[in-house]
């Protein structure tokens, strides 16, 4: 055995999933197993592997085309993402990684990103001494006077903010942005004289620095309502006037050589050049004479040491669509229109999360070892690879792109559709999920409670096995009680025989007794024979006085002769065995000589007793010698059976191998001892298959303790490793008999050719290169130089955990396939030492778990046609014995009779001559409805074939035209042998297949393989249901939860709601009064034209306006008269992007903040192409329309509607809930 040929590395029966990246397959298995240990936590149906990677990796056929049904995911998706937000949303522990980006991060803003150092400490606040005097001359009255949106000013005032601690090349970088966003032309010609200070000889970057300081704590103090919306436009003109009155005085202050901004400055388009004629050492000289003041030695940004905490994402689409606050697990936005966006917003935020934590990490472990604190490039650069580090393999390759995590949750923020991502990416959301749901407090109840179940289950168990051992020990103490006491009854009998032989000698010489006296002596005559006799009877040894050898041997002796169900039990060799038969046979011929041999019956005075005796004994003969002849092949091949038995160890094995090798005689009736005589092998394997039958009763009276404490989940452990450390892995979800094994790749050494494994063994030899994934280990944040550290073998070390080389510092990828089929299992099994303590324990459980495979043979049912009285059922049909080949004619006629078929299309089917060895993908059908069947399909290979009798009826004959046959002829029927086909499947199951099923299989598989389209409708994974969460609502309807169609409906409804108290405040009744139509107009086309996310969109826009100008349209802003950009410009700008708020303000008078805010929502909702950003969108209009209901004490008016419903209600007394529908209202369809 080598690395390259151990058990780990045999050939599996899986080696991965359609459309599932081999470097996935360790992290979908994860997933999987997460959700099936905590299905009742997360109120989901479990559903089976194969299932769960199908539909991770679902994608449309192209025949869907683009509709918006067609991009649907299927719905166990959309339920397992529900139930994960569920549970982490209603989590206290999410409130840590829960941000709102549109409001202040109070945590950044106390640990601030760069942690600044003393030096400049001090040289900021010697600047900020002096930032209240002016530096340049501006007319403040024309500065603030200019038109501008409050958005923008925001926008260039915030990007300046922090220019007190910037230095060199930062300070230009900062003040060209602001020029960037700003559109008033005064602000632009004071930036730029500010930038011109930067190299004069009587300003410098001080200068700089203090002039924009100054200019945007002025803009500040007039601008009140930049920071808060709700200042009046009288307080604003207020403030205006006072800061334009203490900047003339502070202008008059300054001398007349001040720089000033000129009217014509303010006329210039054209920003002035910077002068390029200094050299680059005069810029580094100006820097480094900045760096050193007051004899300070300052620090650069690249120099100074970075806090833990990362910089906030910026808004996306998806957060300026959600309120502010955190969501809870009810929320009305949490639905299986949303799922795909709030799964998108949850993940960003958990990544953001991993961030912190992995940058404390670093920090502390640094600290702890006396290194440097990580700088911000550093730290930027780590931060980058921070997906990687948290997903490993899964993230390993993707197309090379290191960012693809990132982009797939950007591509959901954005309101992109769920099924353009890629299977590792969707991989990738669904495990920063479970990653968070591991640290969720319920998660971590429940194990804390599984623990503790799982410790009074292993008490239990223990207890039940000391009784096994305490019942072991009685039984084989028994054993040797019986073993003595069988050892001293076979003395004293064999004293007696003796004795008695002796007194028959006597008695021949002396003739004192007659020879019937002598064989009728009794053992109490043969001790009162003579005294001598009873006292050496009486000092015979006693059951006490053997030996333990001699009581070991006599018990084994005991279990064999148990074992063959006999008082005296014989082994021999197999040459003994043939000698035996030899001499008998020899003996038989020496009768039939004595009778006279061959010619005996030829003599007519023989007897009939004689006459019989002597046929008897010539068919005796005859029969000796055709087995002499058939024997020894099946012998032979009941001995490598009991070889393998005996190798395997399961009793179903062992049990045919004992059986086998009876068939082929190789046991018998011992005539010498009365008992039974055999084969030294067969008493071996007898022995074995008793231990394993007494290892099985254990197991079972231990079934139930063992589920119990298997129920109680802590975490998934490998049932054992090899010699290599190579691990098997047994998930308590799956199918009895599957077992994962997970094998290391061999590195392929320099020079080496392609390796070619033996037949039976897989590929595990690669390069090094091909099989690193995730990101590197950091080694310098724990390995450095000093001390006694020997560094090149601690970091040989430490890379052990990822290849027993220790070639890489990052995660490597192993080899996955499991083992399902019983003959694969066995074969794994065969390749274990169970001499090792190691591979003795994994052979144990394997052999454990090979003995739980119970699957039955899927054969199809036998018509039942003939008679109705006597139909022919399955079970009466005689089956013919199972042939691994000649199947030609078979296949011939099935091809005759269904090659044409509707479903059958193989390419150069007239070339194949026969079934066997092909590849096929069948169709096993689990359930159904008179609508439509739900099916699984397996691929596999036809490995047999056999054929069954049938009883069919003929075709009856024309009838006659003559009047005698007026009656109806009777039905006859036929017997058929109908040929089937059997086809073992990659998951271990067997399935026969008649001839019309064997070519559609053979269909099926070609269809997948190739290139052309190839769909299932009716796979299982498709018709999920959840019967436990129905997040999305009842199973007949969960399909299409997400569709346009149930988005209208739910708008209509919470138009209905929100209409009624609207109009109250509207005279002109535009939208729903009797003279216009424009409201049932629209109510009628959401209700029954609303088919498209087209449709649904313009039905929002139009919903959207029509409460807008019931509200009041912008009449009671107070607003100053400005130019609001356009949406588009809005979103596309960062900064002002961060500024947007769309949730309304409790005090303001209408539904948005202000323009800006509906501009940029009719943007969004104009472009958005899914129906999940419509439906936040939706949810956000009826926020900010309660809210404006709550500010004009309308929330709670009594409509006509509702007059009329409390009155239907009031007349009808409804039924009392029970118990289980009162807990279950709160799950009721969402948008009913």
């Amino acid at each position: 055995m080598t690395r390259r040929v151990c058990a780990a590395t045999r050939l599996c029966d899986v080696t991965g999933f359609p459309s599932v990246p081999q470097h996935c397959i360790a992290d979908a298995l994860m997933a999987w197993d997460f959700l099936c240990t905590f299905h009742r936590v997360l109120l989901l149906q479990p559903i089976d592997l194969p299932d769960f990677c199908a539909a991770l990796a679902y994608n449309p056929p192209a025949s869907y085309g683009s509709d918006d049904l067609a991009m649907a995911p299927p719905v166990f998706l959309v339920e397992t993402h529900l139930g994960l937000l569920r549970l982490l949303l209603q989590d206290e522990v999410s409130k840590e990684w829960w941000f709102s980006v549109i409001e202040t991060d109070a945590v950044t803003a106390d640990t601030p990103e760069v942690l600044a150092l003393p030096s400049i400490e001090d040289a900021v606040e010697d600047e900020s001494k002096n930032s209240g005097a002016p530096v340049i001359k501006v007319d403040m009255a024309l500065l603030l006077a200019q038109s501008e949106d409050g958005l923008r000013t925001t926008s260039w005032v915030k990007s300046l903010e922090d220019i007190g601690s910037k230095k060199g090349k930062t300070v230009r970088e900062t003040i060209k942005a602001a020029l960037k966003l700003t559109g008033n032309k005064w602000v632009i010609a004071y930036l730029r004289k500010a930038l011109s200070l930067f190299r004069s000889p009587s300003g410098g970057p001080s200068s700089t620095r203090r002039a924009v300081q100054w200019l945007i704590s002025r803009v500040k103090e007039a601008r009140p309502d930049l920071s808060d919306a709700t200042v009046k436009i009288d307080e604003v003109n207020e403030q205006r006037s006072k800061v334009v009155e203490q900047s003339m005085i502070q202008m008059e202050s300054l001398p007349d050589s001040a720089p000033a901004v000129a009217d014509e400055d303010a006329m210039s388009d054209q920003e002035e050049d910077e002068s390029d004629e200094e050299s680059d050492d005069d810029e580094e000289e100006e820097e480094e004479d900045e760096r050193v003041g007051n004899g300070k030695a300052q620090v650069s940004d690249e120099e100074q040491p970075a806090s833990s905490v990362p910089q906030k994402p910026a808004p996306t689409l998806v957060d300026l669509l959600l309120p502010n606050e955190k969501p809870n697990e009810k929320a009305v936005y949490m639905n299986p229109f949303t799922w795909a966006q709030m799964t998108g917003a949850t993940t960003r935020r958990i990544l953001h999360r991993r961030k912190r934590v992995l940058n404390e990490i670093d920090d502390n472990l640094r600290a702890s070892k006396d290194e440097p604190p990580l700088t911000v490039p550093q730290r930027r650069e780590r931060e980058k690879q921070i997906a990687a580090r948290v997903l490993g393999e899964c993230h390993g390759q993707d197309g090379g792109d290191p960012d693809f995590v990132e982009a797939a949750i950007e591509h959901l923020c954005s309101g992109g559709q769920y099924l353009e991502l890629t299977f590792a990416q969707r991989l990738c959301i669904l495990r920063l999920l479970i990653e968070a749901a591991y640290d969720s407090r319920r998660i971590h109840d429940v194990v804390i409670g599984n623990y503790n179940q799982r410790a009074s289950a292993m008490k239990a168990l223990e207890q039940e096995k000391r009784k096994a051992k305490k019942d072991a020990k009685e039984k084989a103490a028994a054993d040797e009680v019986a073993a003595r006491e069988k050892l001293a009854a076979e003395a004293r009998e064999k004293f007696l025989d003796d004795k008695r032989e002796e007194i028959r000698k006597l008695n021949d010489v002396s003739h004192e007794l007659s020879d019937e006296m002598v064989e009728s002596l009794t053992d109490e005559d043969i001790l009162e024979f003579d005294e001598d006799i009873k006292a050496d009877y009486e000092a015979l040894p006693t059951p006490e006085s053997f030996t333990k050898n001699a009581v070991s041997k006599m018990v084994e002796r005991m279990q064999e002769e148990a074992a063959f169900d006999t008082d005296a039990l014989t082994v021999l060799t197999l040459d003994k065995v043939l000698e035996r038969e030899r001499l008998h046979l020899e003996e038989m011929e020496g009768q039939l000589v004595g009778f006279g041999g061959d010619e005996a019956l030829m003599d007519e005075s023989l007897d009939r007793e004689t006459i019989k005796a002597i046929e008897s004994l010539r068919k005796d003969i005859e029969k000796a010698k055709v087995q002499a002849e058939r024997l020894p092949a099946a012998r032979e091949k009941a001995v490598e059976q009991l070889r393998d038995g005996m190798e395997d160890g399961t009793i179903k094995v062992l049990r045919s191998a004992v059986t086998a090798a009876k068939k082929a005689k190789l046991s018998g009736p011992d005539d010498e001892t009365g008992g039974i005589w055999a084969l030294d092998l067969l008493r071996d394997a007898a022995l074995e298959l008793e231990n394993a039958k007494q290892n099985k009763k254990l197991i079972d009276a231990q079934k139930d303790l063992v589920a119990k404490r298997n129920k109680c989940f802590i975490r998934t452990e490998p049932v054992g490793r090899d010699r290599f450390g190579n691990r098997f892995w047994k998930l308590d979800h799956e199918e009895e008999g599957s077992v994962w094994a997970e094998a290391e790749y061999s590195l392929k050494q320099e020079g080496e050719g392609e390796y070619e494994p033996p037949p039976g063994y897989a590929v595990v030899v690669k390069d090094g290169k091909s099989i690193t994934v995730g990101a590197p280990d950091r080694e310098e944040d724990f390995l450095h130089d000093g001390g006694d550290m020997d560094i090149d073998a601690c970091r040989s070390l430490s890379r052990m955990e990822y290849h027993s080389t220790g070639f890489s510092s990052r995660l490597v990828q192993n080899h996955w396939g499991c083992h399902t089929s019983e003959e694969s299992l066995r074969k794994v099994i065969k390749s274990l030492d169970g001499k090792s303590g190691r591979e003795k324990d994994l052979k144990s459980s394997l052999k454990e778990s090979l003995e739980k495979v119970d699957r039955q043979e899927n054969e199809p049912e036998v018509p039942a046609t003939g008679d109705e009285d006597n139909p022919v059922e399955a079970s009466e049909a005689v089956e013919s014995d199972t042939k691994s080949d000649g199947d030609e004619d078979a296949f011939a006629q099935a091809k005759k009779e269904y090659g044409q078929a509707k479903d059958v299309s193989i390419e150069n089917l007239d070339e194949l001559s026969s079934a066997l060895a092909r590849k096929v993908r069948v169709r096993i059908k689990v359930d159904g409805t008179k609508d439509n069947d739900i099916a699984k399909y397996e691929s596999g290979t036809v490995n047999a074939w056999k054929t069954r009798p049938e009883q069919r009826e003929i075709p009856r004959e024309a009838h006659s035209d003559s009047d005698d046959d007026e009656m109806e002829t009777e039905r006859q029927t036929e017997t058929v042998h109908v040929p089937l086909w059997r086809v073992g499947t990659e998951l271990g199951n067997v399935v026969w297949l008649e001839s019309l099923d064997l070519l559609e299989s053979m269909s099926r598989f070609e269809k997948s393989q190739s290139t052309q389209s190839y769909f299932e409708h009716d796979a299982a994974f498709l018709g999920y249901r959840n019967t436990m969460g129905r997040f999305c609502g009842k199973a007949s309807e969960a399909s299409y939860a997400s569709s346009p169609v149930n988005l209208a409906k739910l708008m209509v409804k919470k138009e209905a709601e929100l209409y009624p108290k609207l109009k109250i405040r509207s005279y002109d009744e535009f939208w729903g009064g009797s003279k216009s139509g424009e409201r049932a107009a629209w109510t009628n086309k959401m209700k029954d034209y609303a088919f498209d996310t087209e449709t649904v969109k313009q039905g929002l826009l139009t919903l959207e306006n029509a409460f807008f100008q019931i509200t009041g349209e912008f009449d009671d802003y107070d607003l100053p008269v400005q130019d609001v950009p356009e949406g588009k410009v809005i979103l596309e700008d960062t900064a002002m992007r961060e500024l947007i708020e769309l949730e309304s303000d409790k005090n303001v008078v209408g539904i948005w903040n202000r323009p800006a805010s509906r501009a940029v929502f009719i943007e969004i909702v104009s472009n958005a192409a899914t129906t999940g950003l419509l439906a936040l969108a939706l949810e956000l209009l009826s926020r900010n329309t309660t809210k404006y209901l709550k500010k004009h004490g309308l929330l709670n008016t009594r409509t006509q509607y509702a007059v009329e419903e409390d009155f239907a209600s009031s007349s009808r007394r409804p039924r009392r809930k029970n118990a289980w529908q009162s807990s279950a209202a709160d799950t009721e369809d969402w948008y009913e």
